[in-house]
């Protein structure tokens, strides 16, 4: 009689450790930039999130991190960290099934120091970073180009560099085969070469454009960092040159100052907005969903004594490492011998 019964509550203690075994969890990682007066500046929070979008966990990454946090970037199981320091890190990120992401230096990447050329030229501070499954995408504020490296090892793109536009953020691969460059008012357009294309006319008058994310070849959002700014949601009129309004909020737009950073969910139903105080602030940072189709809110951090300040983010779905999902094996194992000796008795 004892084993059964051990055996149910091991199987137990398993099912209640590994909650999330069939299928992988979603994370926002957010990015805090330094703030003064805040607690916790420059570092990267992991949020895990269930299927209704509540958070069920969150930790601090990549603590003891050296430098200024500029960017994040993520693809599958690998996260890219940028600082102002001229460099970008790449690293592995893992799930314990708990809802705590752990990280570890990934394998075969070669740290990139966009200052010294390696990995191209000399090309000096990076701003918003961006990767897709060719290039890890940099823009570099202090000369006004844009990056290329490769994301497995670190080493130069192809093209290594093109120029870009002055004050850029962020550059992104967009699914149609173009780079868009956002600097605070405009949109440059680059084929994958690099090379010019135009500049995309917007149907709003941009102030301080921050961040660009596509849903598909010709859905992009957009965050204006401004008191009276917000979140646009557009449709590309013709890839290189015009772009008009989505139906999304009032006429493609949700009011939202300070609106900085933008990930799209894993399923793309809802865009995450961050919302960044450039000095110290009571309320200094906060989280936002919106539905990608008609802009609805719903917050997922909110400002009140929120010790971080929040720029840009990213979404990784992470599937627990093998030990959880050992323990899903002992806990159905446990259950289907319980099962049998309640029959035998």
């Amino acid at each position: 009689m004892t084993r059964p019964r051990n055996m149910f509550w091991l199987g137990l203690f398993g099912l209640l450790l590994a909650p999330n075994l069939a299928h992988g969890i979603e994370y926002l990682l957010a990015m805090s930039a330094d703030n003064a007066g805040a607690a916790n500046t420059s570092t990267i929070r992991s949020i895990a999130l269930d299927n209704t979008y509540a958070i069920t966990n969150q930790k601090e990454l990549l603590s003891g991190y050296t430098g200024a946090i500029s960017g994040l970037a993520t693809i599958s199981n690998s996260l890219y960290v940028a600082n102002t320091s001229k460099y970008a890190n790449g690293y592995t990120i893992s799930s314990d099934g708990a809802g705590n992401l752990n990280t570890s230096a990934l394998g075969g990447f070669t740290t990139i120091n966009s200052g010294s050329g390696t990995g191209g030229s000399n090309l000096g501070n990076v701003k918003g970073i961006s990767v897709n499954s060719t290039n890890l995408v940099a823009a570099i504020s202090s000369t006004s180009n844009v990056a290329l490296y490769d994301p497995a090892t670190g080493s130069a793109g192809s093209p290594a560099s093109f120029a870009g536009a002055a004050s850029q953020w962020k550059s992104v691969l967009a699914p149609n085969g173009n780079y868009y460059v956002i600097s605070n008012t405009s949109i440059g357009v680059y084929n994958s070469s690099g090379t010019p294309q135009g500049t995309l006319s917007l149907p709003f008058t941009p102030t301080n454009l921050r961040d660009i994310v596509f849903s598909d070849s010709s859905t992009l959002f957009l965050t204006d960092y401004a008191s009276s700014g917000g979140v646009y949601k557009l449709s590309l009129s013709n890839p290189t040159t015009s772009a008009g309004v989505n139906g999304f909020g009032t006429s493609g737009f949700v009011s939202y100052s300070n609106a900085f950073g933008l990930a799209l969910s894993a399923d793309a139903s809802q865009i995450y907005v961050s919302r960044y105080f450039s000095s110290s602030n009571t309320n200094r940072s906060e989280i936002d969903r919106l539905s990608t189709s008609a802009g609805a809110k719903n917050t997922v951090i909110a400002s009140t004594n929120n010790p971080y300040a929040y720029q840009y983010l990213a979404v990784s779905v992470i599937v627990p490492e093998p030990s959880s999902v050992i323990l899903g094996g002992i806990s159905a194992a446990g259950m289907i011998l319980l099962a049998r000796y309640r029959k035998r008795v």
